[in-house]
């Protein structure tokens, strides 16, 4: 699942023949990739979010989607906040809130707020691997915090 949302958060559709586990779900979600990636991918998501939740911006104006990515085990909830002076359509800014599945990725439409599953196959049962893989990575590079470590 690790390739999943890494495709999301950078704006790249991976080889489908690429060896992986869940390699199905990873398929599965080509064709919506493509469609974001074709919107528009932007290296900035204008958004601040939680820490350990990745958002990945694509589409401009009304067409704008986030994908936000929770590559942690344990569900969430996220309160996104949209800057005024980088989405001056919404004045102030505007906050949007996100269940996020454990492990999943979800889409919010920025005008809407509507928010929808991204991949339609449920992730694979996994163990908490902090060795390797996704989650250390964030680990190590501050973007994943948990609270035990304050």
């Amino acid at each position: 699942d690790d390739i999943l949302f890494l495709s999301y958060y950078w704006g790249v559709v991976p080889a489908p023949a690429i060896p992986a586990e869940n390699r199905e779900r990873l398929v599965s979600s080509v064709g919506e990739l493509v469609d974001l990636i074709t919107s528009g991918w932007h290296p900035s998501p204008a958004c601040d979010a939680p820490t350990g939740i990745l958002v990945a911006r694509y589409g401009d104006g009304a067409a704008s989607r986030l994908a936000v990515i929770n590559p942690g085990y344990e569900a969430r909830d996220a309160e996104l906040s949209l800057p005024g002076d980088y989405w001056p359509q919404y004045g102030k800014g505007k906050r949007l809130k996100v269940a996020l599945p454990a492990r999943h990725v979800m889409i919010v439409d920025v005008a809407t707020g509507a928010v929808r599953p991204a991949a339609i196959l449920p992730p694979v049962p996994v163990k908490k691997v902090f060795e390797k893989g996704l989650m250390f990575w964030m680990g190590k590079s501050g973007l994943l915090g948990f609270e035990g470590d304050k």
